[in-house]
């Protein structure tokens, strides 16, 4: 089991699949809104809790889970104030999965046709595939824009923290701009 605190006032346990039958039982069950995976999860957060200095508050948190490599899972928990505030920010972030780098060009040429304004873009390089984190003015219908370019879309600030810890940056800043020149 291991603790990983990320920026923004995100946290991650990864349990392999050892520890994570022990716990849960099986895959399903972590799935399930039950008493028993909720104990689960609380034992893990408070033991993280006091291992790594991981402050919750008294807010609570959000919680997510994903399958990892190792067969396990990762439980992401993200501080509420940190939604808050992004949804105050009205910023729209998207993550974008491509298969190959042609199709993120692509993509970014398209994007950049419409003279659309982006807060923040940034090209990765995952496992398998690119990855484009991108965050738009509120606005940008980032859904119709990808259609045809992107293998996945995702809204989710987990999927963005999975691409920053996971992926290898290549292009830090205005990644759109960069790519549509190529």
């Amino acid at each position: 089991m291991t603790y990983t605190v990320l920026k923004g006032d995100r946290f991650r346990i990864s349990l392999n699949k050892e520890e994570m039958l022990r716990l849960f039982g099986s895959k399903e069950k972590i799935c399930e809104d039950s008493k028993q995976t909720q104990y689960a999860i609380n034992l893990l957060l408070k033991k993280a809790i006091s291992d790594s200095g991981f402050k919750v508050g008294t807010k609570g948190v959000f919680t997510e889970i994903v399958g990892n490599i190792s067969g396990g899972c990762d439980i992401y928990f993200i501080k509420p104030a940190l939604v808050l505030k992004l949804k105050e920010k009205r910023v729209s972030s998207f993550v974008l999965e491509f298969k190959n780098c042609n199709d993120a060009i692509a993509f970014s040429k398209s994007l950049a046709s419409q003279n659309s304004e982006f807060k923040e873009s940034r090209f990765f390089k995952m496992e398998k595939g690119f990855r484009l984190i991108l965050s738009a003015n509120s606005g940008l219908n980032c859904e119709n824009c990808a259609f045809g370019f992107s293998k996945k879309l995702y809204k989710s600030e987990i999927e963005k923290a999975k691409t920053e810890e996971y992926g290898k940056e290549l292009i830090p800043k205005n990644a759109i701009s960069v790519l549509a020149k190529l």
